[in-house]
């Protein structure tokens, strides 16, 4: 049975994945929750809040001129507008269609590519690399419950209705316009 068959089956997308017996995956040295759960959605709703999302996506660094070209030839989106200072989805599948994971890539500089997803992603990336006789070159940044030396980026997310007021409170000298997927530098105070 094929996706569109087993989605048909259950009367619609939705109705499959509630009928799923899937479990909700947990991640290992993550606490599911850091207070408790209504207080978490209640700020979420409401107020401000703040998630770490170093601990479960692993990054993979692509240097070199032919990076784009590299990553596209995995990628059943178009990456050829994606420029320094933006990000895009990245859906990668295998020679045959078969999705093989998906991932944000983060258009660091001309020649410096940052994909930020689950291992899966990065793997994947990482075999074809070294498979591959483009001059390019991939580094990894595993996810925090990988001990590691150090890392050079830790990513957080702001979410509520004033995340954007406790942003500009923050801030030196006001935040800058970031469009969708687009990346912006300021300091915190």
């Amino acid at each position: 049975m094929n996706l569109e068959q087993k989605i048909q089956s259950h009367g619609g997308a939705l109705n499959m994945l509630r009928a799923s017996n899937d479990r909700t995956v947990i991640f290992p040295g993550i606490p599911t929750e850091f207070t408790n759960w209504r207080d978490e959605q209640r700020a979420w709703h409401h107020g401000v809040v703040l998630f770490e999302q170093s601990f479960h996506m692993t990054e993979l660094h692509i240097r070199g001129a032919d990076g784009l070209a590299f990553v596209s030839q995995f990628a059943t989106n178009d990456l050829s507008n994606l420029e320094p200072m933006r990000a895009k989805q990245l859906v990668m599948v295998d020679p045959s269609g078969h999705l093989i994971s998906d991932a944000i890539i983060f258009g660091e500089s001309a020649d410096f590519l940052r994909v930020v997803g689950p291992p899966t992603a990065s793997n994947w990336l990482q075999f074809n690399a070294e498979q591959s006789d483009l001059p390019i070159e991939v580094t990894r940044n595993e996810n925090m419950i990988v001990p590691r030396e150090s890392r050079d980026v830790f990513r957080f997310q702001l979410q509520g209705p004033h995340a954007l007021d406790l942003m500009r409170a923050v801030v030196d000298d006001g935040l800058p316009e970031i469009k969708f997927f687009r990346i912006g530098e300021f300091k915190v105070a």
